[in-house]
């Protein structure tokens, strides 16, 4: 093996590793994001069925938590995706129309699994759906416990409604605003190594 492709070989075998990493990493969000709102859950909630909804509104910092972790998560699936992108793109194959060619010329995990554009599975897909779910649930908990109070007992309801609509309302907004971003961002970064690849002959190193 000549120095060019023992060069191509680490480099293929570092950008692999960055997605393994970040795949890791994605893992550890979700699993403290999970346990810090369990945690504030079951804190507060016992609290606020004693004090007759007072804590109901606290409880809302846990559905901004879960965004800012949110945040993280789909930053992180975005380095894995742009990875992948330019593994599948660069590396193994080139697209359809492309005067380039992929150093490979085989069809491995970003190809046919991971980032698949015909009929295959979509990983960002089913990580926006959960993201969005754990969300919804998680701004929805006040709610079930400002429904399992009777009504004698809550204090200041018609404020408490409004703050459970408006809080949960906000939260479902700034999610979907999150995953129309990171969706467009990941498409954008497609398309720019594409677009290179179909206005030149031969990839550029330097690039």
């Amino acid at each position: 093996m000549d120095t060019k492709h023992q060069f191509l070989l680490e480099y293929f075998k570092s950008l692999r590793e960055e997605i393994n990493v970040r795949i890791q990493k994605n893992v550890n969000l979700w699993s403290l994001k999970i346990t810090v709102a369990g945690f504030i859950f079951a804190f507060l909630g016992k609290s606020s069925m004693e004090d007759g909804g007072m804590a109901i509104p606290i409880l809302y910092i846990v559905p901004w938590f879960v965004v800012i972790f949110d945040f993280l998560i789909f930053d992180n699936l975005l380095g894995i995706h742009n990875v992948a992108n330019f593994i599948k793109h660069r590396i193994e194959l080139t697209p359809k129309g492309s005067e380039a060619e992929g150093i490979i010329n085989e069809r491995f995990w970003e190809h046919l699994c991971g980032q698949c554009e015909e009929g295959g599975r979509i990983l960002y897909i089913r990580h926006i759906i959960a993201m969005v779910l754990f969300a919804f649930l998680s701004a929805g908990v006040p709610w079930l416990i400002y429904w399992y109070l009777p009504t004698s007992t809550v204090q200041f309801p018609c404020l408490l409604n409004r703050v459970l609509v408006l809080s949960t309302v906000l939260v479902v907004v700034v999610e979907a605003i999150l995953s129309i971003g990171f969706v467009w961002k990941r498409n954008s970064v497609e398309d720019n190594i594409k677009s290179r690849l179909k206005s030149s002959k031969n990839i550029d190193p330097k690039e």
